[in-house]
Formats: structure tokens, C-alpha cells, sequence
């Protein structure tokens, strides 16, 4: 064997040692079933999400992130405020309206409304492509695990000309 591939096998075995992979889960999830818009369709506002799910956990609820990254495994939906002065000081914080600023949505239910979808920042493109995330968040508002659902739609840039 060749110092080369000696030094590569030593690389690898200690990466694989530093990194903490027990907790992650290598299969896809397959439980949630979108029903539209179809993947990278272009839209018009409204828009309507819509999705089915498979062995709904009694309590559960839905996170939708539209344009952002979901909160983090076995997080609440106060994560997204974390660092946020204003909303520490506010029990109430995070509320919906906080939430819907952040682009951020709690549902009970498998459909979502959007009235408005923000053009993505510093994109100046007129056909922006969005995307929308969901998650699964048990009955105390934890996310439930790795998995996440993603759809991406088009939307046409509105101008304020």
C-alpha cells in the first residue's frame, strides 16, 4: 500500500471518528404526500399548499418554512426568535403574526395559504423560484425528527413601480 493511501484511510477514519453520526437518520421519509402546487410549477398569489400525511401521531401539527431552513431536530417553533431582544421580553413571543413576518407557519390542518410569497432577497430575476418546508412538530411543539418535506414553486417578482 502506498503512503498516499495510507495518509487517505488515516484522514477518513478520523473525520469518521470526530463526527457524531448515531443521530442521524439515513432513510427518507415517505409519510407526507404533496398534492400542490406541483414541483417548480408557476404560481400566482394566493397560494395554496396542500399535502396528505401517513399515521399522523395523535397531537401533532405541521411547521411550514417557506424560504428559510427549518428549526432544528427536538427545537420549538421559539427558536426562530432566538436572539430576538423584543420577543424575549414578550411571553407571548413568538406568536403566528411573529411567525408569518419570519415566513414561518404552524397548521393543524394539511393545507396552507399564503396571500402573499416575499421576492427572494437581492434576486432580481422576474420568475423567482421559492421553497417551502415542512416539518413535523409533536404535541408539545418539538420537532419530531430529521425529516422534512421540501416543495419548490415559481412565483413571478411583483414590482413596486
Amino acid at each position: 500500500m502506498t503512503l498516499r493511501r495510507l495518509v487517505l484511510i488515516g484522514v477518513i477514519v478520523s473525520l469518521s471518528a470526530c463526527a457524531n453520526l448515531s443521530n442521524l437518520n439515513f432513510r427518507i421519509d415517505h409519510r407526507l404526500h404533496w398534492q400542490g402546487p406541483r414541483e417548480r410549477a408557476l404560481v400566482q398569489t394566493p397560494l395554496t399548499l396542500t399535502w396528505s400525511f401517513d399515521r399522523l401521531p395523535p397531537g401533532s401539527t405541521f411547521a411550514v418554512f417557506v424560504d428559510r431552513a427549518p428549526v432544528k431536530p427536538g427545537q420549538t417553533l421559539k427558536a426562530v426568535a432566538s436572539g430576538d431582544r423584543a420577543c424575549k421580553s414578550d411571553p407571548t413571543c413568538p406568536n403566528a403574526e411573529y411567525l408569518a413576518e419570519r415566513r414561518v407557519y404552524a397548521t393543524t390542518g394539511m393545507t396552507l395559504s399564503l396571500d402573499l410569497v416575499a421576492p427572494l432577497a437581492g434576486n432580481r430575476d422576474r420568475v423567482q423560484l421559492h421553497q417551502a418546508t415542512i416539518v413535523l412538530l409533536d404535541a408539545a411543539g418539538r420537532r419530531v425528527g430529521e425529516s422534512a418535506w421540501t416543495r419548490q414553486f415559481k412565483v413571478r417578482r411583483v414590482s413596486l413601480v
